[in-house]
């Protein structure tokens, strides 16, 4: 662990998909929660790191989140496919579970408000169509209920 700044860690750990290359994850107190950014754990280092992140966390009084800085950083075996509301939304499909994920470009089983679409509702629905051709059959929304895939089908034609 490398302190750069007051708050801010750098670490790298080996990436076991990648030749065991050495890749960086950040460690960012913010005013809203500690942040880790593409963070791996160091191998052998399991139980020192999360100890150290419990014992921040306790300290700040704040949440987790993990920052991903692009979509092949996902963890298991998850994809992301553009969500069609921001360019850089993206809806998640867990293939082993056959459910997408799709954060805010929903509201429960309907299209989010038009207002909120970068690119239009056109490039919007071509987005969330492109995803009903995935191997899924649960939707999971950000806001709302989760739904069968039939029903976001519906919303779109």
């Amino acid at each position: 662990m490398q302190e750069l700044k007051p708050g801010l860690w750098r670490w790298t750990a080996r990436h076991p998909e990648w030749d065991d290359r050495e890749v960086s994850s950040a460690y960012i107190e913010t005013p809203e929660c500690v942040c880790l950014i593409d963070p791996l754990v160091p191998g052998g280092e399991e139980d020192r790191f999360f100890v150290a992140l419990d014992r921040d966390v306790e300290r700040l009084g704040r949440t987790v989140a993990i920052v991903l800085t692009n979509p092949w950083h996902l963890p298991g075996g998850l994809r992301a496919y553009p969500g069609g509301m921001q360019p850089e939304d993206v809806v998640l499909h867990a293939p082993a579970q056959r459910a997408l994920f799709t954060g805010d470009t929903l509201l429960g089983a309907e299209l989010c408000p038009e207002d909120w679409l970068a690119e239009g509702r056109s490039h919007h629905v071509a987005c969330l169509r492109r995803v009903l051709e995935l191997d899924a059959d649960l939707v999971v929304p950000s806001h709302g209920a989760p739904f069968p895939l039939e029903q976001l089908a519906a919303v779109l034609t």
